[in-house]
């Protein structure tokens, strides 16, 4: 039989059907409990941070839920709940079905609407049309295109029109995303990429080692094979930044 704390935390990641419903009041009456909001309150507020837009919001039921709760005066006395009688064993558990909600929104908001991955040139024009992302052309080099990039999303494209096609067996390109909030002698990974045909345009997803708090220079410099950590910089192709 599934126990308390499985259903408690189905309940709140995923919600439960009407069996698994009465099963839960039964539980919890018989235990002489009342509902644990905690489990609730954790599911909500990190489905709330990692979400986009075409993530779907808590369920109002549970969005009233936490309303009435909060709207409890200080000095009312609080029931017992579940969470005081909370072993190690379930704190594992509630982390546990955390991790398992973060995965699920994560890739609820990487897959496409044919439940494929974006690709990178659906990925920038789904961020060009949220209207969050900035747009930088790129300069000094030949290569025509631009960088679309959303700080708080983590996510950007490359464009490019004229990068000279690489050998990824001599060299490789490398993206540098310069924070404002970090030293310039070491701006954050982007991750190396080639160019594989000089025809047309070429579109890059952008993958940064680290959280760019604020972007405010994107520089592309050829590199050997693999990248490097710390880039000398002697080899600038373009770069993109606020006119």
């Amino acid at each position: 039989m599934t126990s308390l704390e499985e259903l408690l935390a189905d309940d709140a990641i995923w919600g439960l059907g009407p069996d698994s419903k009465q099963q839960l009041e039964r539980e919890l009456g018989d235990n002489q409990l009342e509902r644990d909001l905690s489990w609730e309150r954790s599911a909500a507020v990190l489905a709330m941070a990692l979400q986009q837009s075409q993530v779907p919001p808590p369920s109002p039921d549970l969005m009233s839920r936490l309303r009435a709760d909060a709207r409890l005066p200080r000095s009312t006395p609080r029931p017992q709940l579940v969470a005081a009688t909370r072993s190690n064993y379930t704190n594992i558990f509630l982390a546990a079905a955390l991790l398992m909600l973060a995965v699920f929104v994560w890739l609820d908001r990487s897959l496409g609407r044919d439940g494929d991955l974006l690709s990178a040139v659906e990925l920038r024009q789904s961020l060009i049309n949220q209207g969050s992302a900035a747009v930088w052309d790129w300069s000094g080099g030949d290569s025509k295109g631009d960088v679309v990039w959303d700080g708080s999303a983590q996510r950007g494209t490359m464009r490019f029109v004229g990068l000279p096609v690489n050998d990824p067996s001599e060299r490789q390109y490398q993206l540098w995303i310069f924070d404002a909030e970090r030293d310039a002698a070491f701006p954050v990974d982007g991750g190396v990429f080639d160019i594989e045909s000089g025809d047309g345009e070429t579109v890059i997803s952008i993958s940064p080692k680290i959280v760019v708090h604020k972007a405010q220079a994107f520089v592309v410099t050829v590199e050997t094979p693999g990248g490097v950590v710390v880039s000398g910089r002697e080899q600038v192709v373009c770069q993109a930044k606020p006119l």
